[in-house]
């Protein structure tokens, strides 16, 4: 991490083996803020280094989109409130950067100037210290409620995936199993190691143990023991044994205890890689074009296992306890967020299933979880009167008179958008409806051609 390098290669260790990442400062456009965030990072990556950390793309992207406005913008201690305002309507305006991104960037920000006004910072940096921090001064109201939380798998779709899942290779069949079975991360079941089974007291059970390594630094603090265990069943620790003993002579060549190895080119890690196995899940379930009951072709991630394993022990009865020491939690607060979101679930599918049963209009959780109680009641009433009704059945769109939906266009004297433009009934699964009305509409169309064709007549300019 040298200081006058644009060029910064970090390496990391994955495994047995390294990793590394590339960040390029001449990326940033002025070269003197490229030096206050080269002590910066070099300042913050001594004290600890995340792999899975991105910010100083986000930086560098709010840092250019201030100087390309503001040209007198030189050092962080330039920047005032009025270029903060500037930067919000900027990545704003930004297609496709999302609510919870946005504020990312105004937080990774706020750092930088921090470290440049604190005393931690490097005394050989010789640019102005700033007095005060614009970038604390924008507050964002309920940041938590823009994270966009991990879906769990409907029965529909993860009986389909389980289905096909024998095309896939035993390790990521096995992989799947240990997802599903035991709600571990990815790096956890990436990692397991050969001495991972015990004997545990239950019959019919076997102890796993692993490594929650993202919270092993919190453990450590806390003096709790580095590894976890959890139930799982006799035939799945017979899988997990057979595959121990299948990478046995992997184990000994390369010198790691991971029981998930395979043999490697000279480019390539032998430890199994999570990233590649969910490619591989969802060009399965592309290829057999598994979707939800709304029609939208599934995306699978390896968190959704975690997400779906909670849903099924809090509709089975599990109590909070539970449910934080299967998960390897050490607060339940997480816990607690899960049955909460449960219950809305609950409330949402009670909604849909009389939608479904009254006006016979399958409507999402999404699209549900956009009214209020009193909005689905006169949601009902629109139904009832008609009032939503569309082309091909009713519509959901949940409608504001300030802010309307992206792919809904609105006539002036109309709040209901037209049916043609609703990503719904744009879906698959009606593409049969829709070719009957494009005929119809086709014949109309040039009737009406032939019609003005020989009707129109041509009169000069300004009779």
């Amino acid at each position: 991490m040298e200081i006058y390098a644009d060029r910064w290669v970090l390496y990391y260790r994955h495994g047995g083996s390294l990793r590394f990442r590339t960040i390029d400062f001449s990326e940033v456009h002025c070269p003197s803020i490229r030096m206050e965030l080269k002590h910066y990072f070099r300042n913050r990556y001594c004290k600890s280094f995340q792999n899975t950390e991105h910010t100083y793309s986000q930086i560098f992207r709010a840092v250019n989109i201030l100087c390309d406005h503001n040209p007198s913008i030189h050092y962080f201690a330039d920047m005032d409130d009025t270029d903060v305002r500037m930067l919000h309507t900027a990545l704003e305006n930004t297609e496709g950067i999302s609510h919870s991104t946005l504020m990312l960037h105004f937080f990774a920000c706020r750092m930088v100037v921090d470290y440049l006004m604190c005393g931690e910072r490097d005394p050989s940096l010789r640019t102005p210290r700033p007095h005060t921090n614009p970038f604390r001064n924008l507050t964002f109201v309920n940041a938590h409620q823009y994270n966009r939380n991990t879906p769990y798998i409907p029965n529909k779709v993860l009986a389909q995936i389980e289905a096909h899942l024998h095309e896939l290779p035993e390790e990521d069949q096995l992989v799947f199993q240990i997802f599903m079975e035991t709600g571990m991360r990815a790096k956890e079941v990436a990692f397991l190691k050969e001495s991972c089974l015990e004997k545990a007291r239950h019959e019919g059970r076997v102890k796993l143990r692993y490594i929650p390594y993202k919270s092993l630094t919190v453990r450590r603090r806390a003096g709790i023991e580095d590894y976890h265990y959890v139930y799982i069943s006799e035939d799945l620790a017979a899988q997990i044994a057979q595959q121990s003993e299948k990478t046995k002579a992997l184990r000994a060549a390369y010198n790691l205890p991971y029981i998930f190895l395979y043999r490697h080119t000279w480019n390539k890690t032998p430890v199994f890689n999570t990233t590649y196995f969910v490619v591989r899940i969802n060009k399965l379930i592309e290829q057999h074009a598994i979707r939800d009951e709304s029609g939208v072709l599934w995306h699978f991630s390896s968190r959704q296992c975690r997400k779906t394993l909670a849903v099924t022990m809090i509709e089975n009865g599990a109590t909070a306890e539970e449910l934080t020491y299967q998960l390897g939690y050490l607060d339940a607060s997480t816990a607690a967020k899960y049955y909460a979101e449960v219950k809305t679930m609950k409330l949402a599918d009670l909604n849909r299933d009389f939608f479904k049963n009254q006006f016979d209009v399958l409507l999402s959780n999404e699209s549900l979880n956009q009214f209020t109680a009193e909005e689905r009641r006169q949601l009902y009433v629109d139904f009832r009167l008609g009032q939503r009704r569309v082309e091909l059945g009713f519509c959901a769109k949940k409608l504001s008179a300030t802010a309307l939906p992206a792919d809904s266009f609105v006539p002036e004297k109309s709040i209901y958008p037209i049916g043609m433009h609703c990503s719904i009934l744009r879906s698959r699964q009606y593409k049969l409806c829709w070719k009957p009305i494009g005929r119809k509409a086709s014949a109309i169309m040039r009737i009406l051609w032939n019609i003005g064709r020989k009707s129109i007549c041509w009169t000069p300019i300004g009779k």
